[in-house]
This record gives structure tokens, sequence and C-alpha cells, in this order.
């Protein structure tokens, strides 16, 4: 399981800040979303390509503006990450009904400079799993999204869905609840990425090695488990 803290601040400063801090607490990046002092993602996540070991997920809403502008902006940002950059796309207001056609013109865009490497990484957010399968993308489920449901929207795609990012925004209440909600998002839809708030970056820092169990040794996960069932 991969953590993306979502940020939403008020200027780069606070930004970059926050970039640290999520990547001290050895998290693996931060999802910049739009605010009214920083209405440009894309822009502000040039902010955030001097800080090392942290990707840099971006929301970014099409629909409403030329795609080739949006394209140019994501190939700017991803050449100064040197390839961290992931977008996080979403259906602009309004514009639901032809999100998908532009989000294809932006993913064939010719933009210059050229992107970093062979792609951007691109996701989709606000539209069902189908529309991320049928692109090869990956999907955000939204808060609150039960893993029956996610479940049953996977396993009726048709497309290279094994490849694709499978991330939802998560509340964080407490560590031990977050530790049991990502272990069942993993058993029912194969969940491979959690969002949480800022708020939530401790707990998600102490919940991470407790959803690693393919890479901990077997007397940890006891250890892990032991302290779950102590605390619950």
């Amino acid at each position: 399981m991969r953590f993306l803290v979502r940020v939403a601040a008020d200027s780069l400063a606070e930004l970059r800040d926050s970039a640290a801090a999520t990547a001290a607490a050895g998290l693996d990046g931060v999802l910049v979303t739009a605010t009214e002092a920083l209405p440009a993602p894309l822009v502000c996540a040039a902010a955030l390509a001097a800080i090392d070991d942290v990707l840099i997920a971006v929301e970014v809403a099409v629909g409403d503006r030329h795609p080739l502008e949006v394209a140019e902006e994501a190939a700017v940002a991803d050449q100064l990450a040197r390839g961290r950059l992931i977008v996080v796309a979403m259906p602009a207001p309004g514009c639901a009904g032809t999100f998908g056609e532009a989000l294809d013109v932006v993913r064939a865009a010719r933009a210059m400079p050229p992107r970093f490497g062979p792609r951007v990484e691109v996701w989709v957010r606000g539209v069902e799993v189908d529309v991320a399968v049928r692109r090869g993308l990956g999907h955000v489920a939204e808060p609150g999204q039960d893993d029956r449901s996610l479940a049953r929207a996977w396993d009726a795609s048709v497309g290279p869905a094994p490849a694709c990012a499978r991330a939802r925004h998560e509340a964080v209440a407490d560590e031990p609840a977050l530790v049991r909600r990502l272990r069942a998002g993993r058993a029912a839809w194969a969940q491979d990425w959690a969002i949480v708030t800022e708020e939530g970056r401790p707990a998600a820092a102490r919940a991470r090695p407790r959803v690693q169990l393919d890479t901990l040794p077997a007397g940890l996960v006891r250890h892990w488990d032991s302290l779950e069932r102590t605390v619950g």
C-alpha cells in the first residue's frame, strides 16, 4: 500500500513545507489541489520539484480549457519533477459528458517541452472505474465508497486492469481503523493506494508498516496484530 497526502495550501511555502513533512514521514507523495490562493495546481507542482523522494500528484480539472494548454502545463511540471508527476484528472464543472474525449485529447497532444519519460502517469477521479480501465489509467475512488461496490466495478471492467493504480480517499479517525480498512480494501478490490488528509499524516505514517504485509517477517506481523487487538 502506498500513501499520498492531500494538500490544500494557501501559499507556496506552505505547500513546500507539507511536501517536506510528507517525505520525512516516509510516505510516498502529496496530492496538490486547487485553492483560492493557489488556483493552478500544475503550476504549483513546479515549486515541489526540488524536494527529492516525493511523488507529486496533482488534481486537474479537464474539459473547460484547451487540451493542449493542459498537456503543456503537465509536460513542464513532469520535466521539472523528473518524471515524478501523477495527473489526477477529473471532469470540470459541467463537462462530465465530454470528459472522456477531452482526456483522450490531452493524453494524445504533442506538448512542448516533451515529457520527461515515455508518458505522464494519469489517474481519473469523479467517473466510473471502467472509464479508467478502458484507457489503462488509475482510478481514485471517493471517500466512503464501499469495498463491495468497488470490487464489483473492477471485476466487471474490461481492459488492462492489473496495471491500473487503485486508490481511494481515506478518512483517518484512528490508526487501527485505518489499518483495518486498508487491509479490507486490498483483499476486496486490490487497493494499492490510499489518499489521506494532512491531519491524517501521522496516523498514516504509523499505519504504513502494518499494511506492507508482503514485505514483513511473520514475527513482526504477529507483533502488529497483537497491538491492534490491544488497541481495539
